[in-house]
Parts: structure tokens; sequence; C-alpha cells
């Protein structure tokens, strides 16, 4: 009768360590993100890292954006911003399979481009964590309302490209 509750001992033991063992493996590995905030260096705005981290949404991957409020003080549309995040939201997470990428305007990189019709085109450049600058030309027509949107790389190699029937919210 001792044998046997010696051996439940023992196996309660090894399952006890066992468990022990991978709660401090998991725990361990997990992405540490960091706190508090910081000075973006592509766009020179400051990133509450905080608000970040604690932001809710249903893809816990989706990158977050830095300086895109730019755009629309140079003119582009809500519509056209929202279009726009969309398509580099699926370009990180899709394309380049990056997950929780900080996706950053290069400060300054907005260019009007004169057009022949009534198309607003224009152009500007982002980041992909600090680093990986991507061109993004669009051509947005509100009257055919209809928009695209290009990806282009530094050796002018098209990446991505999509086009979409406008919805206004």
């Amino acid at each position: 009768m001792r044998a046997v509750i010696n051996k439940y001992a023992v196996l309660i033991l090894l399952i006890t360590l066992l468990f022990i063992f991978w709660f401090f493996a998991f725990v361990s590995i997990q992405d540490k993100k960091p706190s508090g905030s910081q000075i973006d260096k592509l766009s020179g705005e400051e990133i509450n890292l905080d608000s970040v981290n604690s932001a809710e949404t249903p893809n816990p991957y989706v990158p977050y954006f830095a300086g895109f409020n730019t755009l629309s003080d140079s003119g582009v549309s809500s519509d056209d911003v929202r279009y726009i995040q969309d398509v580099i939201v699926n370009y990180t997470l899709y394309k380049k399979q990056i997950r929780s990428a900080k996706i950053s305007y290069v400060k300054n990189s907005f260019k009007n481009i004169p057009s022949v019709g009534i198309e607003s085109i224009y152009s500007f450049q982002f980041g992909i964590n600090s680093k990986d600058i991507q061109t993004m030309n669009i051509v947005s027509n509100m009257t055919t309302s209809i928009i695209t949107i290009k990806i282009i790389d530094q050796a002018n190699k098209q990446m991505f490209s999509r086009t979409f029937d406008i919805y206004s919210l």
C-alpha cells in the first residue's frame, strides 16, 4: 500500500514540476512590449506606446500608424485615408508578413501631382518599423468614386496595388 502512495506522490510531483517548467517557458518567450512614449524618427510624432499596446482590436497583429494625421492636413479626404491605411495593413500583414508593425509617414514626403482631369493624384513615403521605406502613389476620383493605390519600393518596383470603389462613411 505504501508503494502505491509513493507512486502517486512521485507522479503528482512530476506533473507539478512539468507545469512549473512550461509556465516559466511560456512566460519567458512572450513578447515584451515597450512602454512609455517615444518620438518616431520618420514622422517626428510622439507615440504613446502604452496606448498602442492597450488598443482593443480584433487582431492584435494589426500595425499601428504614426504621423498619418499629416495626410488630412495636406488635404487628403478621410475616405482616402481609410483606404490607404487598409492597403498598408493588408500589405504589411499578408504580403510582407510583419505583425504588429509601426507604420510611419515620412515627414515632408507628401507631393501633389498635377493632373489633366478631375482626379486627385498624390504620393508620399512611409516606413515599416522605422526602415523599409516605400512610396505610395494614389489616384483618387471623387466623381467616379474610384481610388487606385500603389506601393512602390526603393528600386521603383511596384510591390502592391489595389483599386476600390469609394464608399463614404
